[in-house]
């Protein structure tokens, strides 16, 4: 098969199905905001990568920073790398820095202007997270927490740390409990 059906090809399966583990080699392949080449799955120390939507004028995105700094930290030397992933088509490369400079954040950024993470993992809030191993298969899709209850309702502390739970039995080999939870934040757009 030639390079680009192949590629093509690839990027379907991945639309469409769980990713198999030539097509995560594939479509997992992409440049950060700093113009920094990312392969995660490249590298044989990667078990796993996290990739997280978030955008940069939604409150309860930009609450959980510290938080996914926290776990970035805490789970990059158990080979997981995280990834955080603005839907916004419209966005621009210096404002998605401006927000990665303001809120910190030390994970790489990505932009998704065509919205192929969008459809692949069905995402539609901001912040929603997605463990996915390096076999192409989706652990967890959900919030972060439970802080929110709903918009406008946040609780102190959040009691169920759903992403940390389900990060800490991936690494240990044992099953997650949770693997789907309801994010509760900000919509992400579809329009162009």
């Amino acid at each position: 098969m030639e390079p680009c059906l192949l590629r093509c090809f690839g990027l379907c399966c991945l639309l469409l199905s769980s990713l198999s583990a030539a097509a995560a080699d594939q479509l997992i392949e992409f440049k950060d905001i700093a113009g920094n080449d990312h392969q995660p799955f490249k590298d044989k120390k990667t078990k796993a990568i996290v990739v997280v939507f978030i955008s940069t004028d939604c409150p309860i995105a930009n609450y959980y920073q510290p938080s996914l700094a926290r776990l970035k930290r805490d789970y990059e030397k158990a080979g997981v790398q995280f990834f955080l992933v603005h839907p916004d088509k419209r966005l621009k490369q210096k404002d998605a820095a401006k927000h990665a400079k303001e809120f910190k954040i030390t994970a790489p950024v990505v932009i998704d202007t065509k919205h192929q993470w969008v459809k692949q993992f069905k995402a539609q809030k901001t912040p929603e997270a997605i463990l996915l191993s390096r076999e192409g298969k989706v652990f967890y899709q959900g919030r972060v927490d439970n802080t929110f209850v709903d918009l406008g309702k946040k609780r102190r502390v959040g009691i169920q740390h759903d992403l940390k739970n389900a990060l800490q039995a991936f690494v240990d080999g044992k099953p997650i409990k949770v693997a789907r939870t309801k994010p509760i934040g900000c919509f992400i757009s579809t329009r162009d």
